[in-house]
């Protein structure tokens, strides 16, 4: 479950986060060229298609879940370079060197020992592969009111930064889902709906509300725009997403 979604969901706009998934399933095509690729967390496995349809040589899926693989396997339709697997994020069942490219989005926040999990990345991954992780900004998180109660640890830009150069190199960092600043209006908007949430017989007010006005509710109490795409950091500029693309030490 990503950030924000307990946020929206009431207001209709949960669709936003499979387009964020999608967004970056194709941000990651230009790493997987010809590559042979781990999805980890690959959940029933459409990014995994994706990757394996738009250029990588083989695409592995692994999920902790048995029925998210269940539901996986029913994508390969016999593809001999399409294959999921049920695995442990933080055990592998790879041996070392066996990628080329490691993806994994909305993973890390779940894990408790997330320095296992990037160590078994690395351990995985070839010489020189490349990793393409993402995870929720806490700031952004914080300043929006967004709790996720399955997120175990969410990172800062600096915690990331850290966590990531430690074990990889040229390290670079991009951004999804730009945060505007909020206005007197959706300021007063997200305060309705915090306490809107707290009293359940206010609930049914959820289904008198169109869907196209719910989205632009949801709009209004995150700040967040419909601008999915994944860019290079800019100064000054908070984002929802944070996203990270290094390459294994050689």
């Amino acid at each position: 479950m990503a950030a924000g979604e307990d946020l929206n969901k009431d207001l209709g706009v949960e669709d936003s986060v499979l387009k964020e998934h999608i967004e970056r399933y194709k941000f990651a095509f230009k790493f997987i060229q010809n590559k042979k690729v781990l999805d980890i967390a690959c959940g029933t496995g459409y990014g995994s298609k994706m990757m394996v349809e738009n250029g990588a040589r083989e695409v592995v899926g692994a999920d902790v879940s048995a029925t998210a693989i269940s539901e996986a396997n029913k994508l390969r339709f016999g593809r001999s370079n399409l294959s999921f697997k049920q695995s442990n994020a933080t055990k592998l069942l790879f041996q070392d060197d066996s990628f080329e490219t490691v993806v994994s989005f909305e993973t890390i926040e779940h894990i408790e020992n997330y320095q296992k999990f990037i160590q078994e990345i690395k351990r995985v991954l070839k010489p020189g592969g490349i990793l393409v992780l993402s995870t929720p900004n806490q700031t952004a998180t914080k300043q929006l009111l967004i709790n996720n109660p399955f997120h175990i640890k969410e990172f800062n830009l600096g915690q990331f930064k850290a966590l990531i150069s430690s074990d990889f190199e040229s390290v670079k960092f991009f951004g999804q889902r730009k945060i505007n600043k909020l206005s007197f209006e959706q300021k007063i908007i997200r305060l309705a709906y915090q306490i809107y949430s707290k009293i359940k017989f206010l609930h049914f007010l959820s289904r008198l509300i169109p869907a196209k006005k719910k989205h632009k509710l949801g709009q209004g109490m995150t700040g967040a725009n419909d601008d999915y795409q994944i860019n290079g950091l800019e100064p000054g500029q908070m984002y929802l997403y944070l996203i990270a693309v290094a390459n294994n030490k050689k």
